[in-house]
């Protein structure tokens, strides 16, 4: 059982990592990007010519991309929802309850979580993409916080 809390432990601090770069990523990238101009010497059959992507006309929001990843994430880390519903009912009822009843409410939300996960992944190319099932959208982010929200 130690061995599976540290195992899930890591891939919640994996997860949280990839997001606050992703998250950092999207901040700082350029606004606009110019496509390459080809040389006089090349034409657009040549292989050797390609124009480069305008990122900032990609709406990741609104893709199957982001419903597929949603599902993952959600999926990989739906565990989250029982210590933070944990935490939010020892907070807003008693410590005892929390270690109860708070721990059944975590167990039946990530089991939601879970399942909603699961049926991003399977429906990731039917829309609408950018209409999350739960709020807040990921696991991580619940837990999140109510872990700041409680501890800090």
């Amino acid at each position: 059982m130690k061995k599976i809390f540290v195992v899930l432990s890591v891939l919640l601090s994996i997860t949280m990592v990839v997001a606050a770069a992703y998250a950092q990523a999207a901040a700082t990238a350029p606004a606009t990007a110019q496509p390459a101009a080809p040389s006089a010497q090349t034409t657009r059959t040549d292989t050797a010519y390609y124009q480069a992507m305008d990122t900032a006309m990609i709406q990741y929001e609104n893709s199957p991309t982001n419903k597929l990843g949603r599902g993952a994430l959600n999926t990989a880390t739906f565990w989250a929802e029982i210590p933070a519903q944990a935490l939010k009912v020892s907070k807003e009822r008693d410590p005892l309850q929390g270690m109860t009843v708070g721990v059944a409410e975590g167990i039946f939300t990530s089991l939601l979580r879970g399942m909603t996960g699961i049926y991003d992944i399977v429906t990731f190319a039917i829309p609408p993409y950018d209409r999350p099932l739960m709020e807040p959208e990921y696991a991580f982010q619940a837990a999140d916080k109510q872990i700041k929200d409680n501890l800090w």
